[in-house]
């Protein structure tokens, strides 16, 4: 058998290539750190529109009555508002400086690679430290950009159940969609901090925004 069928993937004439390439595209690419926008959502936007439409759902229901109705309708608006805020951004197309529309720097493999490094799964290859402080970043702010959309689908079941919308086999689903949704932001919010630990140990030779995980 050939030298060739006995390289490994990481030993491939390609690789280097592709590295380099990656490490082209990276060069100079910019990426908004989402931090402080995430904090003002979390300490300030969220709990003053929860408590503004908590407020109108007591002035509702002093006057018409069924509180836990009013509530509901409440964290409902809380929740389409969490939704939407971010909704459009989430949808618009931005694709990765890594993998233009022309071609692909790196390989799947590669990117599975360089996130086990991220995420302290594996050896960090000093290297690459551009591309995977690049990746890093992107995945960082994606996280950070999904978090008000999680927010406000769990709010959103929440006030439906509240309200008294569901009943029966609809009431069991909302509590699983609940608890899936409770799921998904610990698993976000673990995330981003192993990404900000991982910027943190491995910050770019010039000064950048900061990279402090939520609190």
């Amino acid at each position: 058998m050939s030298d060739w069928w006995e390289r490994t993937p990481a030993e491939h004439p390609s690789d280097a290539r592709r590295w380099a390439q990656a490490e082209e595209r990276a060069v100079g690419v910019v990426v908004p750190d989402e931090w402080p926008v995430l904090r003002r959502f979390l300490r300030v936007e969220l709990p003053v529109v929860l408590a503004v439409c908590l407020g109108l759902a007591v002035v509702g229901a002093s006057i018409w009555g069924e509180w836990h109705r009013w509530i509901g309708y409440a964290v409902v608006v809380t929740g389409l508002w969490s939704l939407f805020r971010r909704l459009p951004q989430l949808l618009r197309r931005d694709p990765h400086p890594l993998n233009g529309p022309r071609s692909s720097s790196l390989t799947r493999q590669q990117h599975r690679e360089l996130q086990r490094q991220i995420s302290g799964g594996a050896a960090v290859d000093t290297d690459h430290l551009v591309v995977a402080r690049l990746v890093a970043r992107r995945d960082r702010r994606d996280l950070m950009r999904g978090v008000p959309a999680i927010f406000g689908l769990v709010l959103l079941m929440v006030g439906n159940t509240v309200a008294g919308s569901h009943r029966g086999w609809p009431l069991l689903l909302a509590v699983l969609g609940m608890a899936l949704g409770a799921a998904f932001l610990v698993v976000s919010f673990r995330r981003i901090r192993r990404t900000s630990a991982f910027l943190r140990a491995h910050p770019d030779p010039t000064p950048v925004a900061s990279e402090a995980p939520p609190s």
